[in-house]
């Protein structure tokens, strides 16, 4: 099988896949970046994202850029797999998150040349978490109503078994104090 062959099978297989892949190069300021075209769904096309070396950065979610570069630079220096998840705004105002997970490749003395990697987007399952915390939350406050409702007809109850207790030995005492008066 020819080289060429080779390729168009293996972007035939990549863009199969969900998750966007991706590869860029690592070497002395170079900006070399190829990247599956599902890349599109977050509104830019591949050669877009490939051409400018800023974009990533520029669309990770500005909350979440301090991380990923903290994340990206741990994996440059110590080969540790960079894996992460963040938010992506995309240029019609719309938020991803993805789940992203590269490696640094190294030639044989060490020096990294290029990061391969995948993204996958787990917007859904983000937006399900946060439903389910609401949802948590929600209940959480219910629970608590009802406890203090609970609590207060405890309380009311309590003190009304208090005075019906204090009411049945007085008025024991009283029939005993009549009987001692006036024996049957």
């Amino acid at each position: 099988m020819t080289p060429l062959r080779v390729a168009e099978m293996n972007k035939t297989i990549i863009d199969s896949f969900p998750a966007v892949v991706y590869q860029l190069s690592l070497q002395g300021g170079q900006h070399h970046v190829l990247i599956s075209e599902q890349v599109s769904a977050l509104g830019l096309s591949a050669e877009k994202w490939g051409s400018d070396a800023e974009i990533h950065h520029q669309m990770c979610h500005q909350e979440d850029r301090p991380y990923v570069k903290k994340e990206l630079e741990l994996s440059y220096k110590t080969g540790a797999v960079f894996q992460c998840e963040y938010r992506i705004d995309t240029p019609n105002n719309r938020q991803h998150w993805f789940h992203d997970k590269a490696d640094v490749v190294r030639d044989k003395k060490g020096s990294p040349l290029y990061l391969k990697g995948v993204m996958t987007d787990i917007s859904s399952t983000k937006f399900l978490q946060a439903e389910l915390i609401h949802y948590h939350r929600m209940v959480d406050k219910l629970v608590m109503q009802k406890t203090e409702r609970l609590d207060k007809q405890l309380a009311i109850l309590q003190a009304c078994n208090a005075s019906l207790g204090e009411n049945y030995h007085k008025m024991r005492q009283l029939y005993l104090d009549l009987l001692v008066k006036h024996p049957l």
